[in-house]
């Protein structure tokens, strides 16, 4: 009895086993559409690589290298710089940080009119690369809070100061330094 029952256990353990596994077909089959996706893969991965490739070269022909250089040189080279399709409008952070003091409005209002003279130059230099109706610069300070924003008009083949507006916070040490500096 003790041998019959060890045979049924032993029979019933070896049927397990053997339904436990795939057939050797279905894992060639598995195998092979395995090693077809690996391929897919690599190609995808490739075209994936020639789009942004693609794309890395649009942006480059697409971006206005003559604003970016006019407001890196102004403003440093952490200046970030966009503009519109039609590059009507112009617009730029400062990557130069100023102090909200006296001698600090007054460094942002001497780099503001190197900016102007550099503007000027390039204009005569490369008349059709920077046609901007309007451009606009953001400063701020070492800490990042918001001093001011100038935005210039074009004004025939020039710029004028359209408007500037400030941080209402500081309204008194900004506007009374500019305004100083305007009439010196």
């Amino acid at each position: 009895m003790k041998h019959k029952l060890q045979s049924i256990l032993l029979l019933i353990l070896v049927l397990l086993l053997s339904g436990c596994g795939i057939s050797q077909s279905e894992y060639d089959a598995l195998l092979e559409e395995n090693k077809q996706l690996e391929k897919d893969n690599d190609l995808l991965s490739l075209q994936v690589k020639s789009l942004q490739e693609f794309q890395a070269d649009q942006i480059l022909e697409s971006q206005d290298t003559h604003g970016k250089a006019w407001a890196t040189t102004a403003f440093g080279d952490n200046t970030i710089c966009f503009s519109d399709e039609n590059h009507s409008y112009f617009h730029c952070i400062s990557g130069k940080t100023y102090p909200i003091s006296d001698d600090g409005i007054s460094e942002l209002w001497s780099d503001y009119l190197a900016s102007m003279t550099l503007l000027g130059y390039m204009q005569r230099e490369y008349p059709d690369k920077i046609s901007y109706e309007t451009i606009s610069v953001k400063f701020f300070d070492q800490s990042g809070t918001y001093l001011l924003d100038m935005t210039f008009k074009r004004v025939n083949k020039s710029y004028a100061i359209d408007y500037v507006s400030c941080n209402i916070l500081y309204f008194d040490t900004i506007i009374s330094n500019l305004a100083s500096l305007v009439n010196d």
